[in-house]
């Protein structure tokens, strides 16, 4: 089979992809609203324990 560097490239393609679609948008963000938005003292959201209706 060779076909690696095919396989190679489709790969980082995948992953480019799946990362702008992952990691937000902040280039025309101001850097103070930037360490708000990553800032560690936010609770994180755990729904495991969340009841679910019928």
């Amino acid at each position: 089979m060779h076909c690696g560097v095919y396989f190679f490239i489709a790969a980082l393609s995948f992953l480019a992809f799946f990362t702008s679609i992952i990691i937000p948008e902040t280039s025309s963000t101001p850097l103070e609203a930037v360490n708000r938005l990553f800032k560690d003292e936010q609770e994180p959201v755990d729904n495991s324990n969340a009841e679910t209706k019928p």
